[in-house]
């Protein structure tokens, strides 16, 4: 999103943009971390409700938020989907301040997911965490949570006490994928296979 300001230049060109590397968000490779996940017994997964609006919008820049619509003019108190730098914005906030030295999880923008070596530690990590969520007044949705799963889908994946897997309905997606017949098509689906392509 962008916004015109009184000088006639654009706010959105006057952002600077931060990395969306998944490395620099989290300090750690997506891949590294779902293959320490699978050395563990227990699994939960937390969804943060409304995750971009637990972070407020500084006071001057509310008003590049500003959007226009049938019912009135109307502008973001809080950050909003769609606002540039609001993932990194909201994962940095995660990392650095709401989770940080809770080491046996990993946030990935909003989802948290806990792993633990047996059900009684497995609960104490869900103690910790809630009691942190709660001391920074972050809410969840419990009905996209999950808990003491021995086996839980993170990203595409499968992840359980036994290994990591493609989940099945994205392998079903690619064996029914039509023949590609142009070069997008098939980059398209060159797209697809590079992302399991540790598991062929």
């Amino acid at each position: 999103m962008s916004s015109r300001k009184k000088t006639g230049r654009s706010a959105h060109a006057e952002t600077t943009d931060v990395s969306m590397q998944l490395r620099n968000l989290t300090g750690i490779r997506l891949q590294d971390f779902i293959y320490i996940l699978t050395k563990k017994k227990f699994f939960s997964r937390i969804d943060i409700n409304h995750a971009y609006h637990h972070i407020p919008i500084h006071e001057k820049d509310i008003e590049k938020t500003a959007i226009i619509t049938p019912f009135g003019y109307f502008d973001f108190p809080r950050m909003t989907f769609g606002l540039r730098n609001a993932v990194q914005t909201f994962q940095r906030f995660l990392n650095h301040t709401v989770l940080q030295g809770l080491d046996f999880l990993f946030a990935y923008i909003d989802d948290i997911i806990i792993a633990s070596d047996d059900i009684e530690q497995h609960r104490r990590h869900l103690k910790a965490l809630f009691s942190r969520l709660n001391t920074c007044d972050i809410t969840i949705n419990l009905s996209k949570c999950a808990f003491e799963k021995d086996k839980i889908d993170f990203l595409d994946y499968e992840v359980s006490t036994s290994g990591i897997s493609p989940l099945e309905e994205k392998v079903k997606a690619i064996v029914a994928y039509p023949r590609p017949k142009t070069i997008v098509e098939l980059r398209r689906f060159l797209g697809r296979l590079n992302f399991y392509r540790s598991h062929t």
